[in-house]
């Protein structure tokens, strides 16, 4: 009997302690930033992102027709790191999502002749925030503008 009350007792404050350590690493892994791509050319472009070592967070697609995207959808309903095709003229918003507070990785644009074609790599240095491009981008590109995570294609 007095063991039956003390493994109770012990189910009774590890059950709580558990979840609340999910709830904890849930919300670590999953610490989010907002940003976009805007195409002001005139041509489409293919964009996909690509983690470093398979791990370090994602992006995703969020405001975008998955017509335009051969990727397959995320949980969330919104395309996954692409490769997605941007319109010309088209804003589409993208959700950075980290893995303990870091994403690393390369964004890769190609316009629809494959003639212009660029891989710009981006990190967040483990601060949690938007990643910032750390690759210098080819004259039709520029980056982290406004703010850090955004890309407009020129």
């Amino acid at each position: 009997m007095l063991i039956k009350n003390n493994m109770f007792s012990l189910i009774k404050y590890i059950i709580p302690f558990i979840m609340l350590m999910l709830v904890a690493v849930k919300q670590t892994a999953f610490a989010t930033c907002d940003a976009a791509i805007y195409n002001t050319s005139n041509s489409s472009f293919t964009v996909k992102f690509t983690s470093d070592q398979g791990y370090y967070g994602n992006v995703d697609f969020v405001n975008i027709d998955p017509k335009q995207c051969s990727a397959i959808s995320s949980e969330s309903g919104s395309v996954e790191n692409g490769p997605c095709i941007i319109s010309p003229h088209q804003i589409v918003q993208i959700h950075y999502t980290t893995w303990l507070d870091e994403i690393s990785g390369t964004i890769q644009l190609t316009n629809n002749l494959n003639e212009s074609s660029a891989n710009i790599h981006f990190t967040d240095h483990k601060d949690g925030g938007c990643p910032k491009f750390d690759t210098a981008p080819p004259s039709n590109v520029l980056v982290d503008s406004p703010s850090h995570g955004f890309v407009i294609i020129r």
